[in-house]
């Protein structure tokens, strides 16, 4: 811990400065707004992947038998999902269970879907 938000914790300084590494840095990637429907690669990485969905309308997504985790980054829109809605307005998050089958996302939204790799271990 390097940062306790005044809670009187033991910081472990010591310890986070060891595991830091200051040379990596992050890369802004803006991704223009696409036909809705349409899926953008945002990340693949050997664990997990997250891809960028722009709706307008209806648009279902198929189930491929895993979970996955959607989080609305734009506008709002309804989850149907085995005769049950959920209603997904901005920043907000919902995790879509293996078992769930087909899913239909209904309004005007920007959705990153987040999702385990393929064959990651």
């Amino acid at each position: 811990r390097i940062y306790d938000y005044g809670r009187g914790r033991k910081l472990n300084l010591d310890e986070a400065f060891q595991v830091m590494k200051p040379e990596l840095s992050c890369r802004v990637r803006h991704f223009q707004q696409k036909k809705p429907g349409e899926i953008q690669s945002a990340i693949r990485h050997p664990l997990f992947s997250a891809d960028i969905i722009d709706i307008k309308g209806n648009f279902a997504i198929p189930s491929d038998g895993s979970y996955y985790v959607l989080t609305c980054v734009a506008g709002e829109c309804c989850i149907l999902a085995e005769g049950r809605k959920e209603y997904l307005r901005y920043t907000e998050t919902i995790l879509i269970p293996a078992a769930c089958g087909q899913v239909t996302v209904s309004g005007e939204a920007r959705l990153l879907k987040s999702y385990r790799t393929p064959f990651a271990e």
